[in-house]
């Protein structure tokens, strides 16, 4: 379980100061482009295809959340049956999932993070709005063993994204790996997914698989309660 141990510390950096200090900014959960400027990730050119009419479905409906992998992975950890944590953020069992083709050598972990307020995009989105995001998502990334190659602002299906692509060492094997690592802002939730190779001279190979995962991975925007105002009596039967 040595590698999926690390894609479970890694991904578990993700705790409450990414609220931003608990301060609740305003979302958009639409025209993202538009407003920030950050266009969709462009389509790397990939020497291999992938077709999904292989890949299952994984559905949590507790998180919100959907994607589709290839039908010879594995569950290699699968907490979908069971609620987020919202008053721990870093709760064990907001990692909804973990999946690769065997326990050994898990290729994605997928977390979702419920905070205590909305993260929203202002109307006029700045260039230090984005910096002081990225900014905190650095030291949740960063780390003696991190090299980080490529780290960007962009956007899935209209919601802000940040891509990361960085290089750890596996601590039991002491090799090399390499992480694709998002994080996607969706109301008062934060998705993580956690795309692993390893070696990291794998990562060429799994990367188109990679892009289609992503390509398939829905969200639904999870709104909290305002302070103040009561939620409608459910209706007698």
């Amino acid at each position: 379980m040595a590698a999926n141990r690390t894609l479970l510390v890694r991904a578990a950096l993700v705790v409450g100061t990414l609220v931003l200090g608990g301060a609740a900014y305003i979302l958009g959960t639409s025209l993202v482009e538009e407003r920030t400027g950050v266009s969709a990730s462009p389509k790397p050119a990939r020497s291999a295809e992938v077709s999904t009419a292989d890949f299952v479905k994984f559905e949590d409906e507790n998180a919100g959340i959907s994607f589709s992998y290839p039908e010879d992975w594995k569950k290699v950890e699968d907490n979908s049956k069971e609620p987020l944590n919202q008053a721990d953020a870093d709760a064990p069992l907001n990692v909804r999932v973990v999946v690769g083709p065997s326990a050994n050598q898990p290729n994605l972990l997928v977390r979702a993070i419920p905070l205590s307020s909305e993260i929203i995009i202002p109307e006029n989105v700045t260039a230090e709005f984005l910096g002081t995001i990225q900014g905190q998502l650095d030291r949740l990334v960063e780390g003696p063993d991190v090299r980080v190659a490529e780290k960007r602002p962009t956007n899935h299906k209209g919601k802000l994204a940040w891509r990361y692509l960085y290089a750890f060492k596996d601590e039991a094997t002491g090799r090399e790996g390499s992480h694709l690592h998002y994080f996607i802002f969706d109301g008062a939730k934060i998705n993580v997914l956690v795309f692993q190779a390893l070696p990291a001279a794998e990562l060429e190979k799994l990367a188109p698989t990679f892009d289609k995962i992503l390509e398939t991975f829905e969200s639904e925007t999870r709104i909290i309660p305002r302070p103040g105002i009561s939620l409608p009596p459910s209706p007698s039967g």
